[in-house]
C-alpha cells in the first residue's frame, strides 16, 4: 500500500485549471506559458487510476454562468462509468465559488450520488465542506446547518466517515465572534443527537 502523487503540466491559456485525485500541496507558473499542478492522494493504495480534469470546465463552473450547465452534462455523460472521474465531477462543482449550501444539495439529487458511497461523499460533501470556505462559512450559518445534517447522516451509515467530517470544524474557536457561536450550536446539536458513535 503506498501514496500517490501526480503532477500535471499544461498550456496555461488552454488548461487553465488542473486537477487530480486528493489534495493539492504545490502549484506554479513555468516557462513558455506553462503552468503545474502537484496533487497528493492521501489514502494508501496498492494500485492507482488517475482521474485528471485539464480545461476549461472547472473555469466556466467557477464563473457561475449558466453557459457551463452543458459542457457539465456532456462531460457526465461522457465519463459516467468512470467512477474517479464522476467523483471529481462532483468536486469540482463543490468548490466552485458560486457553489452555495442549495447547489450542493441539488447535486445530492443527482442519480450518481450516494452518501453510502465514501468516495462519492467526499467528492461532494467534504469538498464542499472542506474546499469552499467563502460558502461553507457563509454569514446565514447554511453552511454550518448543512454540516450538521451530514455528519449525523453519515454517523449511521459510516461513523469513521462521520468522525472525518468533524474534523472540518476542530479549529472553530479560531473564528471571528458570530460565526464561533453559529458553529458552537452546530456542534453542541450534533453532540446531542441519538445514536452518536463514540469516535464522532
Amino acid at each position: 500500500m503506498a501514496k500517490y502523487t501526480v503532477m500535471l503540466r499544461g498550456d496555461k491559456k488552454s488548461y487553465p485549471v488542473l486537477l487530480s485525485n486528493g489534495n493539492l500541496i504545490e502549484q506554479g507558473d513555468l516557462p513558455l506559458g506553462r503552468h503545474y499542478a502537484k496533487w497528493e492522494d492521501p489514502f494508501k493504495k496498492p494500485s492507482y487510476l488517475f482521474a485528471l480534469v485539464a480545461g476549461k470546465l472547472v473555469y466556466l463552473v467557477n464563473t457561475g454562468s449558466k453557459t457551463a450547465q452543458q459542457p457539465l452534462k456532456n462531460f457526465y455523460q461522457d465519463f459516467k462509468n468512470e467512477a474517479l472521474v464522476v467523483d471529481k465531477w462532483f468536486s469540482l462543482q463543490a468548490v466552485a465559488m458560486h457553489a452555495d449550501v442549495k447547489a450542493v444539495r441539488k447535486l445530492m439529487t443527482h442519480p450518481a450520488f450516494t452518501l453510502k458511497n465514501p468516495n462519492r461523499a467526499r467528492s461532494l460533501i467534504f469538498s464542499f465542506c472542506n474546499g469552499n470556505p467563502s460558502q461553507f462559512h457563509a454569514a446565514d450559518g447554511s453552511g454550518y446547518a448543512f454540516w450538521t445534517e451530514q455528519v449525523i447522516a453519515l454517523n449511521k451509515l459510516n461513523p469513521q466517515l462521520a468522525t472525518r467530517l468533524v474534523r472540518t470544524l476542530d479549529h472553530w474557536k479560531k473564528y471571528q465572534p458570530a460565526l464561533k457561536q453559529q458553529i458552537q450550536a452546530a456542534l453542541q446539536k450534533v453532540a446531542a443527537a441519538k445514536g452518536l458513535s463514540k469516535d464522532v
